[in-house]
């Protein structure tokens, strides 16, 4: 779990690096490639978000199986 966790990190900064990259391609024109790249990151951080609450809710099904 430790490792997704830090693949979807990765995958968020990376997302972050090439935002950052594209404000100067977005101001001289609307490119695809930069809008894919916001909705990358905010999937990536979806992503982690759900992932903690599915760890918070195995264990608690965990809990109620004990």
């Amino acid at each position: 779990m430790h490792s997704k966790t830090q693949y979807l990190a990765f995958v968020f900064l990376s997302a972050v690096i090439w935002l950052i990259s594209g404000i100067k391609t977005l101001t001289d024109s609307h490119d695809l490639s930069y809008w894919v790249t916001i909705v990358s990151a905010l999937v990536a951080l979806w992503l982690l978000k759900t992932n903690e609450k599915d760890k918070a809710n195995d264990q608690s099904h965990d809990d109620l199986n004990v």
